[in-house]
């Protein structure tokens, strides 16, 4: 039997196998139908196909398999052999940018994210569903809130500030993008 710590996420594919994301130990666990294990993609690392503390895992458009994490925020991307290509960069790093859901809208990605800047001294929280290319390339930001958190050394206003654009939204698997705003 396997270890499992934390899934958080789980993928099933078109030959009945369901992929695991076990972000507690750092692995995408592949179990066929009959619940036997049949393989074990990634591990904890900051190469290809390697990931700390993964938090998504969601279908590329090409067919291979992303696992998202923050700092930095990236999507390694596996194919379903366990095979490691190339990262998609997806923001800066450091603790400012929190990349949230991640999903495949046709030949494009979107990122739910959330940045925190200091600006004309109040800290405010950018909060943005984006749509990126594959390159990490901003396409175009489709829903933002923009939240006023207070000033360094005073109270803080933290009351709805992780609140999304759209808090509610999905895709298809023909790539659209479904939202539903005003639903606080």
């Amino acid at each position: 039997d396997p270890l499992l710590g934390l899934v958080r996420r789980v993928l099933v594919d078109g030959t009945s196998r369901s992929y695991l994301l076990d972000s507690q130990l750092c692995r995408v666990l592949v179990v066929d139908d009959q619940g036997r294990v049949r393989g074990r993609l990634g591990r904890s690392g900051e190469g290809p196909g390697e990931f700390r503390r993964p938090h998504d895992l969601l279908w590329l458009p090409d067919g291979r398999l992303g696992v998202a994490q923050n700092n930095p925020p990236r999507v390694a991307v596996l194919d379903r052999g366990g095979g490691a290509h190339s990262d998609l960069p997806l923001g800066p790093g450091g603790g400012a940018f929190h990349l949230g859901r991640v999903r495949a809208a046709g030949p494009l990605l979107v990122l739910d994210c959330v940045e925190m800047v200091l600006r004309d001294g109040v800290l405010r929280s950018l909060h943005r569903l984006e749509l990126r290319r594959l390159d990490g390339q901003r396409v175009k930001v489709v829903a933002r809130r923009t939240r006023d958190l207070g000033r360094p050394g005073g109270p803080l206003r933290l009351e709805g500030a992780a609140a999304a654009p759209a808090r509610l939204w999905t895709t298809d698997a023909d790539g659209r993008l479904y939202l539903v705003r005003g639903h606080e």
